[in-house]
């Protein structure tokens, strides 16, 4: 009897794993083609990468007209290729996006595969990392860097962890420069893997560690004299010219990590702890430089100012490894139980470290074992649905379109920059990567941008500006939108429609009509 049910269970445990690896994927594919943002930043990213496809200087001195954003270039620089065989707008930037995550999936897959010997425990942490994808702002597939990012990152840490000759090390060092130049703070996770190099292979770590500074430093010095210097601007000076969330410092243990992953972070401790207390010297010092690097790397960014929950993706990656490694040790060490029923001493210890004989039924454990590891998943249950746009938001983004059309000069979406190109007029910069400037510290520049904006309502530039409800309205205040345009209405009635999807909720609400003379 036991028997069936310790194989049903297993089932029941890999459905529920499996549950969350279709889910994400049936939604991504449904989004992947929708012609609007899923995300408020979307369009921008789109925009950067037209940029790079046309030549065109990306770091450049802001100004109304385009802003860069305060991220390494290469996730523009592969999308753009992408773009070349698949065509502009957002289905390039999300077809890359994809690719990287279902990248990601196999990544962890092959790791936990590769540690632990088990293809079943390999699946459940590839379905804890699906799962998360709600409790990360349904991220993994929109048009930006993150997963791109970590799938570098994990190719790099797969070498250095099962590979083991200078060309894997020189390899893993040239990908990690691709994370690093895909988001900044790849910095911190390359940190941690050359401390573990140089722990364990004096030899190669010059290797891993030279790959990395040629490779970063050649596209560095190259981009900052091609820009000017204002490459070093947005990617390093002005990211830390931001201030911190303090709150997180704490909230990110708690609400971030324990409250939505509280088994997974257990049992990643648990595992690290475990390697210690049996002598896999080597074995614990990767995984406790990995998933420390990984997840300080998301406690970094989520300290920063407007850190969102997308920063927190590579801590769940790791937590998603260590909760798969976990899970075959207790199963080993319940089933080694379960073959050693007759008496033992209590010293007496399994090939895991654990004593052999506690006492208790082991068959009885291993049931609570696989309804232990179901409950993950069970907490993390959503419905894709929600981040599926419908159709009628796709009706709602073209009526807006042709009624951008419909003004007969330039109309400034500052939320949704991208749009109005999609009516045939100028895009204008993103109102995230103008609050990045006001956010840092050289007044010049907030000056002169700030003189500009203000400039270009006074002189009633725009024939009509959609601003969404947010608190940067304020920003537009102070330069006299209210002085010389009117608010005329609102884009939709139904206030459900047209919503981001991922990340905040956000979409354009109010119309601003130029006020005519002598209404100031």
């Amino acid at each position: 009897m036991f028997p069936r049910l310790i194989i049903a269970m297993r089932i029941l445990v890999l459905s529920s794993a499996g549950y969350y690896i279709v889910a994400y994927i049936a939604a991504a594919i449904l989004r992947i083609s929708y012609p609007f943002e899923l995300e408020w930043m979307e369009g921008s990213m789109v925009e950067h990468v037209q940029r790079v496809a046309a030549g065109t200087q990306l770091y450049v001195q802001p100004s109304l007209d385009f802003v860069p954003a305060i991220y390494a270039p290469m996730f523009y620089y592969i999308s753009a290729i992408v773009a070349t065989f698949v065509g502009d707008g957002f289905f390039p930037l999300r077809l890359v996006a994809f690719s990287a995550s279902l990248g990601c999936f196999l990544m962890i897959y092959l790791f936990v595969r590769r540690e632990s010997g088990g293809h079943f425990v390999a699946f459940l942490a590839t379905g804890l990392f699906a799962a998360t994808y709600k409790i990360s702002g349904f991220w993994f597939d929109v048009g930006r860097v993150d997963c791109l990012f970590l799938l570098f990152v994990l190719i790099a840490a797969y070498l250095i962890r099962f590979h083991s000759s200078l060309l894997s090390d020189l390899l893993a060092g040239a990908l990690m420069s691709l994370g690093i130049l895909s988001k900044q703070n790849g910095l911190v996770v390359a940190i941690a893997l050359a401390i573990y190099c140089i722990l364990t292979r004096r030899v190669r770590a010059a290797a891993f560690i030279g790959s990395i500074l040629l490779v970063v430093g050649i596209f560095t010095l190259y981009l900052n004299k091609v820009s000017d210097g204002w490459y070093m601007f947005y990617v390093f000076d002005l990211p830390q010219q931001h201030g911190y969330a303090k709150a997180f410092l704490v909230m990110f243990w708690v609400r971030d990590l324990l409250a939505p992953m509280f088994l997974a972070t257990v049992m990643t401790l648990l595992y690290v702890f475990v390697q210690r207390g049996t002598g896999n010297r080597q074995q614990f010092k990767f995984y406790a430089l990995f998933f420390g690097g990984l997840i300080a790397a998301s406690w970094m960014a989520r300290l920063k100012l407007g850190g969102y929950f997308n920063v927190l993706i590579p801590a769940y990656a790791a937590l998603a490894i260590g909760f798969g490694l976990a899970a075959q040790l207790l199963i080993n060490y319940l089933r080694d139980k379960s073959l050693n029923d007759t008496p033992r001493l209590a010293t007496e210890t399994s090939s895991v470290g654990w004593p052999r004989n506690s006492g208790l039924d082991s068959k009885n454990l291993l049931m609570l074992c696989y309804i232990l590891l179901i409950l993950p998943f069970s907490h993390l249950f959503y419905n894709p649905a929600y981040a599926v746009p419908t159709k009628q938001d796709v009706q709602a983004g073209r009526d807006l379109v042709h009624q951008i059309e419909y003004f007969p000069g330039d109309v400034f979406l500052p939320y949704h920059g991208y749009i109005p190109s999609l009516a045939g007029k100028p895009p204008h910069a993103h109102i995230a990567a103008i609050r990045d400037i006001f956010n840092g510290k050289d007044t010049r520049l907030q000056t002169e941008l700030l003189k500009e904006i203000e400039d270009a309502i006074q002189q009633r530039r725009f024939s009509a500006i959609i601003l969404d409800e947010s608190p940067d309205r304020m920003l537009f205040r102070d330069v006299g939108l209210e002085k010389h345009y009117m608010l005329q209405g609102t884009v939709f009635k139904d206030r459900e429609i047209f919503c981001t999807r991922s990340g905040g909720t956000l979409r354009p609400e109010g119309i601003y009509l130029p006020k005519a003379d002598g209404l100031e």
